[in-house]
């Protein structure tokens, strides 16, 4: 399954995790460890993206639109700073500010998870020659 199926699939099964596991109540109680999270979960999917377009290889392109647009007018690693950047320091305030909203916030942490390992594995892939 490929590009926004997974992305939707990954969301629904995300935030059902979230709200079904012991994580409804304590989350809203240590909105620093949502925000330690979110900032690690956004470095290593920033990170993994990052190898990935590096490789450039006809078999890894960004799903993303707006991160292979700026990746073509800014390069790799101005184009993650410039689109990244802005909505981590915004996400990254949420919980601190609107507590309650840390829940939202630990669901897309947990996507970012995700797709960090996905591009891992498909950048130990690609230089095994396997992608």
């Amino acid at each position: 399954m490929r590009g926004y199926a997974r992305i939707a699939i990954i969301t629904l099964l995300g935030a059902l995790l979230v709200n079904a596991l012991f994580i409804r109540e304590a989350v809203s109680q240590w909105p620093v460890l949502v925000f330690i999270g979110f900032l690690l979960s956004n470095f290593l999917d920033a990170h993994s993206t990052y190898l990935c377009a590096s490789l450039k290889s006809a078999e890894i392109s960004e799903i993303n639109v707006v991160l292979r647009w700026s990746f073509g007018k800014f390069g790799v690693i101005r184009g993650l700073l410039i689109v990244k950047g802005p909505g981590t320091l915004l996400a990254v305030l949420v919980p601190v500010w609107f507590p309650e909203l840390s829940r939202a916030i630990l669901t897309i942490t947990l996507i970012f998870l995700y797709f960090a390992a996905d591009n891992y594995r498909l950048y130990l892939n690609c230089r095994k020659g396997l992608a």
